[in-house]
């Protein structure tokens, strides 16, 4: 992660999206939920700034306690020092 990461949660009862920033641990998080797993499909990759960001929207399922949690998504993923990093998701439960 970049350490200007920032990122946005939400679902439908939501009125405004839960920000989280560089220091949110998503392994903590899941470890929560008891058997939890993560996994992603990617819908379209674009490239902008001259292929230094790259933006991924796809869908995002967490699999907790054999019950699926999927979500829409968008990464937004920068070259820093000459790696990826991930600069900002945009996370919204589909139930």
């Amino acid at each position: 992660m970049s350490p200007e990461f920032v990122g946005y949660w939400a679902h439908a009862n939501l009125n405004k999206p839960d920000e989280y920033g560089y220091n949110y641990d998503l392994d903590d998080v899941l470890c929560q939920y008891g058997k939890a797993e993560k996994s992603f499909e990617t819908f379209c990759v674009t490239e902008r700034k001259n292929g230094d960001e790259m933006i991924v929207v796809g869908r995002e399922t967490n699999l907790i306690n054999n019950e699926p949690y999927c979500a829409q998504c968008m990464f937004i993923w920068r070259k820093e020092n000459g790696e990826w990093k991930l600069l900002r998701e945009y996370i919204e439960l589909e139930r």
